[in-house]
C-alpha cells in the first residue's frame, strides 16, 4: 500500500477512534417536532390482520433477509396479514 494511502487510513482511524459517534452520524430528524411528525405518521400504519380459521384460498411469503435481520410476512390474497416474524440473523465466524 503506498506510503501516502496509508497516512490517509490513519488520519480516519485516529479521527473515528477520537470522537463519540454522535458526532459524527447526522441526526435523522431535523427537531423534536420532525420526529413527532414521523411517529404520528409511523403510527397510523397499520395492516389488517386475519385469524387461521378464517383464511381462504392462496397464501404468499414474503421474506427479507438482511445482513443482520431477517423479516417474513404471510399475507393472504386480500392482503390480510396473518403472521410476521423478525429475527436477528446468527452469524459466524469460521
Amino acid at each position: 500500500m503506498p506510503r501516502t494511502s496509508k497516512r490517509k487510513i490513519q488520519t480516519i482511524r485516529k479521527y473515528v477512534f477520537s470522537h463519540d459517534a454522535s458526532e459524527l452520524l447526522l441526526s435523522l430528524f431535523a427537531d423534536k417536532k420532525d420526529y413527532d411528525v414521523f411517529l404520528n405518521r409511523h403510527n397510523k400504519m397499520s395492516v389488517a390482520k386475519i385469524k387461521l380459521e378464517n383464511i381462504k384460498g392462496e397464501l404468499f411469503l414474503g421474506v427479507d433477509a438482511g445482513s443482520t435481520i431477517t423479516k417474513a410476512v404471510l399475507i393472504n390474497q386480500d392482503k390480510y396479514t396473518l403472521t410476521t416474524i423478525q429475527t436477528t440473523a446468527i452469524l459466524y465466524n469460521p
